[in-house]
């Protein structure tokens, strides 16, 4: 299992897209400063009294890794599909759900690693636009690195649906057509306060403020329970998925 964990990440680190994706992410992280400089902040930032622009990155995460995971499943699974690496890899003795199980595992890792850098740099850009990095206190450092800890929850079950789409359809465009289109429904889900905690999307920048910054049981048990549906209902729909599928004809 840890031999094709290591192999997975091997070929992950690899890709040129993903790198792509930390100058996407340095974009986003300047919009968001600036943002803060312009007043653009929450009212429960603002009653808190904290430095709150690596905070306030979070509210682009979705975007973010909506295209990461799309990018992350349609090389890893479908293009190794479409190319035959996928069915070389199962003619070894290799246990279809290790394989799989090591393709989740090295998702997560990615999205842990990009996560990371997303944290690591805020600092750097914040510091640089707005001047507060020698300020930073460890109380704030603690709320920024959990924040960052739970939304790894809701990118997880997104990440596990993205991958069922690709398991069921084997097609990039539908893969890449189905990301797109849930980010969108996310988006119109958003206006309707009942509907929209059902969102994994939504989840990615609610999440850790249900936890931390207004915390309410209720909803976050609620919050809780979405996300552990999502992930896993689609986890054992790729299971099921891959059991049944013939790829070495």
């Amino acid at each position: 299992m840890g031999c094709l964990i290591q192999n997975e990440l091997y070929k992950v680190f690899r890709l040129k897209k993903l790198y792509l994706l930390t100058l996407v992410a340095l974009v986003i992280e300047i919009a968001a400063a600036l943002q803060g400089k312009l007043g653009g902040v929450p009212s429960e930032l603002r009653r808190l009294k904290i430095q709150y622009f690596p905070i306030l990155l979070f509210d682009y995460l979705p975007f973010l890794f909506v295209i990461f995971a799309a990018v992350f499943f349609t090389d890893s699974w479908v293009d190794e599909y479409r190319s035959g690496v996928l069915k070389l890899s199962l003619l070894r003795p290799v246990n279809r759900i290790a394989f799989l199980n090591a393709k989740v595992i090295s998702y997560f890792v990615c999205a842990a690693a990009l996560m990371g850098f997303l944290l690591l740099s805020a600092y750097a850009v914040g510091a640089i636009l707005s001047g507060w990095g020698e300020h930073i206190k460890i109380g704030e450092l603690l709320l920024i690195l959990k924040s960052g800890a739970v939304t790894l929850l809701p990118v997880f079950g997104f990440g596990l649906l993205v991958l069922f789409i690709a398991v069921l359809t084997e097609n990039m465009a539908v893969t890449v057509g189905c990301t797109v289109g849930l980010l969108l429904i996310s988006q119109m889900l958003e206006i309707s306060d009942e509907l929209r905690d059902y969102s994994i999307i939504y989840m990615i920048q609610a999440f850790y403020k249900n936890l931390f910054l207004q915390f309410e049981w209720e909803q976050v048990i609620i919050n809780i329970a979405v996300i552990a549906a999502y992930i896993i209902i689609f986890y054992t729909g790729c299971v099921l998925l891959f059991r049944k599928k013939d790829l070495l004809i």
